[in-house]
């Protein structure tokens, strides 16, 4: 690896862990910490999440935010060496104005799909407990838990956007 690739995945790992950590605990202090009335959690849950339990959900994400940082860093590396389909050019023609749009719902539909049929996959008996169980070991989820994944579960969703790039 160079060091131009490695300074890439760490310039993207910042964000994703630091995004991942402010909203999971604005989220969580939002629904658990008020003081003025009860707290807005227990109309979703009847317990307060614990701290072992957020531990392991916030740990489990955070793993997978390094695994997500490395295709991304993939698609970045590549994309500065001229190596994918990206442009940050501004549209010159109607087609190209249009194709923006256009381009939106194509990666929609096809993200959708893909997660879907890889999340439908998951629960297949024979992967379950390799791939997806640590997701739902979260029998009450924290906000902590939005990217709870098990590594083999990160690295089958994270490649998907950017393999679109190229």
């Amino acid at each position: 690896m160079t060091t131009g690739f490695i300074q890439t995945y760490l310039w993207l790992l910042g964000p994703f862990l630091v995004r991942y950590l402010i909203i999971a605990s604005v989220t969580h202090g939002y629904f658990w910490n008020r003081r003025v009335t009860a707290p807005l959690g227990f109309r979703l849950a009847t317990q307060k999440p614990q701290g072992a339990h957020i531990w392991r959900e916030a740990r489990t994400s955070l793993l997978a935010s390094f695994i997500y940082a490395f295709p991304a860093a993939i698609m970045v590396h590549a994309y500065k060496l001229g190596g994918t389909k990206l442009s940050l050019s501004v549209p010159e023609t109607v087609w190209d104005w249009l194709w923006i749009p256009i381009s939106i719902g194509i990666y929609l539909f096809l993200h959708d799909a893909y997660f879907y049929w890889t999340h439908r996959g998951m629960h297949h008996p024979k992967v379950y407990r390799a791939m997806h169980h640590a997701h739902h070991t979260s029998k009450q989820p924290s906000a902590y838990a939005s990217f709870a994944f098990h590594p083999w579960e990160a690295i089958v969703a994270a490649w998907f956007v950017p393999a679109l790039t190229f």
